[in-house]
């Protein structure tokens, strides 16, 4: 019914690629195809370090990068430079591209000076367990050495260069454990094969990570390529073998990811598609993302599709009003808005009796008979209808047994903010997430303790300068409330600042949350937000004079939503009550 997985997305990560996603316009080719090697080729107690800074210490006045370190248990650590082009020069030096001025510094000179710089900061954290660090340099497109023949210099033993034909004739888990063992052998050591593999990878982590410049992360993170995961894929197979698939995901999974690909898939093979979901914010993202496919994908949210078809506006109408409304219509004109496919994010919010009949009279064969995907979190975001079973509620509209498929892996957050979330969630045993797939555990949550609302806004623009003095510029940052957006103490700020010249600058980077605003802090209330992302997210309004803006025991859940939109860096802003009974004691900075 729908169509093969596109190119693009071949890659499975196999081994653990510290990032586990890289910028494509900014990484070299040669780079690219190093990854995707290591990614689907290495072991999985493997990690791989890729393109990550290493700042000067000591004598040393040059910072380092490594485009690759493969921490291999059992055997040691390979610092690995990779060129697209190299080519020694008659005279000695080295060019790296065909039109470039020669340099100097070898490439096996470059991997040196990194690898020397490892193994000192190793030997001093780990003492006498360090691992054996040697160095090497990877050419996929080209061989430095021709296969089978001794090398004319001295510079550099052979095994040191791993060229097109090694990667074609060997995998590359076997080059660089011929290049460690080689490397030892020559130095006549014996190394140390028990090191702490996981030691290794917490020292060198935060160390690279720390000093990785603001622009690098930005770039990495706003165009990088996400490599789909076995259980995303077997979601899309699911799909493609079935036709019909509910599927239950943490937040941080990757549903909307599939979504958007489940749509591009079956338009690709001729079918009209339509994508919904329930908030206006992520529609418009989700429209932007699948522009290029229209008309044959239309996008919209439920309440926008009912009001369409309804003829009407949607204004705050009834939501069982406006169905009725629109099932007349759909009824009376069963072709005009029928499609082959439908694909719905945020389900959670859609599986409502009212809305089904719906959705099936627009689609063809109807939801029993139809194709169907429906993506949501049943678990923990089911705060617009909550207390019902949505595959029951499925299987009384459709008459059929529902195929329901677990996602557990989160693809978005740090661990800690995974930890965080499943904490607040108060998840069971075992419901959590089954991995986290992002190496790096990222910098704790921080909960500040704010009572009154003029400590709240005191909090909330302390909070917003320290985040823009580590780095991050307005637009990585969201602020969410626990209300709306017009009650909230960001709102409050911007008024404060008004008769308080000290809050000012903060303020005048504050706006109100739109997609094409991408250049301020924006702020909005976590309902309106669900579904979409940020580097940094805020979390402010938790407090207990606050509490009429949602049930009591809905907080967990919000709370949970608020923290999974953060990528890199969550904070929140409670008061005294809220801190003790929803347990964010223990995360008080």
């Amino acid at each position: 019914m729908l169509a093969a997985a596109p190119a693009l997305l071949e890659g499975v990560i196999v081994a653990r690629m510290v990032p586990n996603r890289f910028e494509p316009a900014y990484t070299s080719s040669a780079e690219k195809r190093i990854f995707k090697l290591f990614a689907e080729g290495a072991p999985r107690d493997w990690v791989v370090l890729h393109s990550l800074d290493i700042a000067p210490h000591g004598d040393e006045r040059r910072r380092g990068e490594a485009d690759f370190v493969a921490i291999v248990p059992g055997r040691g650590v390979a610092v690995l430079e990779v060129k697209t082009y190299a080519e020694r020069t008659k005279d000695g030096r080295w060019r790296y591209r065909r039109d470039a001025t020669p340099e100097t510094r070898s490439p096996f000179e470059q991997a040196a000076t990194t690898m020397y710089s490892i193994r000192h900061f190793l030997r001093k954290k780990m003492g006498g367990r360090v691992p054996f660090v040697c160095h090497g340099v990877m050419t996929p497109f080209g061989d430095l050495v021709r296969p089978g023949s001794a090398p004319d210099q001295i510079e550099w033993n052979e095994w040191q260069a791993i060229g097109e034909s090694a990667l074609a004739e060997h995998r590359i888990r076997e080059c660089v454990e011929r290049l460690i063992d080689r490397e030892a052998a020559a130095a006549r050591i014996s190394p140390n094969r028990s090191f702490e593999a996981d030691r290794v990878v917490t020292l060198l982590r935060p160390r690279f990570e720390f000093f990785q410049s603001p622009e690098t992360r930005r770039a990495q993170r706003d165009s990088e390529i996400l490599f789909y995961t076995r259980e995303q894929f077997d979601v899309l197979d699911e799909f493609e073998a079935n036709g019909q698939l509910l599927v239950d995901g943490l937040a941080g999974t990757g549903k909307t990811l599939l979504a958007i690909e489940a749509a591009r898939r079956a338009a690709s093979v001729g079918s009209s598609v339509r994508v919904l979901c329930y908030n206006r914010h992520l529609a418009t993202w989700l429209r932007e993302q699948l522009m290029p496919l229209a008309p044959a994908v239309q996008t919209d949210t439920l309440h926008g599709w009912l009001a369409d078809v309804a003829g009407t506006r949607d204004n705050g109408t009834e939501p069982e009003s406006l169905a009725d409304a629109a099932l007349a219509v759909l009824e009376a004109e069963p072709d005009r808005h029928t499609v082959d496919v439908l694909v719905i994010d945020e389900a959670q919010d859609v599986i409502h009796l009212p809305y089904l009949r719906c959705l099936s009279s627009g689609l063809r064969d109807g939801l029993t008979s139809g194709a169907w995907l429906l993506l949501g979190d049943l678990s923990c975001q089911d705060v617009t209808l909550p207390d019902k079973d949505e595959r029951e509620v499925l299987e009384a509209a459709t008459g059929n047994r529902v195929f329901l498929r677990p996602l557990r892996r989160n693809c978005r957050n740090t661990r800690t903010i995974a930890a965080f979330a499943e904490h607040v969630a108060r998840l069971p045993e075992g419901a959590g997430y089954s991995r986290v797939l992002r190496s790096l555990p990222g910098p704790e949550p921080e909960v500040h303790i704010a009572d009154q609302r003029a400590q709240q806004v005191a909090t909330l623009a302390a909070v917003l300068e320290r985040l823009m003095e580590a780095g991050y510029s307005p637009g990585e940052i969201v602020v969410l409330s626990l209300c709306s957006m017009e009650t909230s103490v960001a709102q409050e700020l911007k008024g404060a600042a008004e008769t308080d010249a000290g809050l000012q600058a903060i303020a005048a980077q504050l706006r109100p949350y739109t997609h094409e605003c991408k250049r301020r802090i924006r702020f909005d209330s976590v309902r309106r937000f669900k579904g979409l992302e940020a580097p940094v997210i805020v979390l402010t309004d938790f407090c207990r004079d606050n509490l009429g803006a949602g049930p009591e025991d809905l907080i967990d859940e919000l709370l949970y939503i608020g923290a999974t939109r953060a990528i890199d860096r969550l904070v929140v802003i409670c008061d005294e009550y809220i801190s003790e009974t929803h347990r964010l004691h223990v995360y008080v900075h």
